[in-house]
């Protein structure tokens, strides 16, 4: 698997979609599917002796995924921020790709 784009477009509601192309090809079978991962930090805040701690946090997500004639997308809603995604192809036998990873900003 291959992550080949990953463009935002305008933002709606304080979040924008970010469609994720990944292109992914098998020799002599067919690509089955791709699954991919999205990972980002949250900020997390909570009341501790009457005081506010704040504190970031790792959070990783599924992503839906749907087939084009090309490519396999998502298209996540994504707040600013930094982002990691990784996608792996299996193919019809099972066997899976190694892990396509790309970092991206969202403005």
């Amino acid at each position: 698997a291959r992550i080949r784009r990953v463009r935002c477009g305008k933002r709606r509601r304080g979040r924008r979609r970010c469609p994720i192309r990944v292109s992914a090809t098998d020799v002599g079978g067919t690509v089955r599917r791709v699954t991919m991962r999205i990972w980002f930090t949250k900020r997390v805040c909570r009341r501790r002796a009457g005081r506010r701690r704040c504190e970031r946090r790792a959070v990783s997500r599924k992503l839906k995924v749907r087939r084009t004639r090309l490519f396999f997308v998502a298209r996540p809603r994504l707040k600013r921020g930094r982002y990691r995604v990784a996608a792996v192809a299996v193919d019809s036998s099972g066997n899976r790709s190694r892990r396509a990873r790309k970092r991206f900003r969202v403005r």
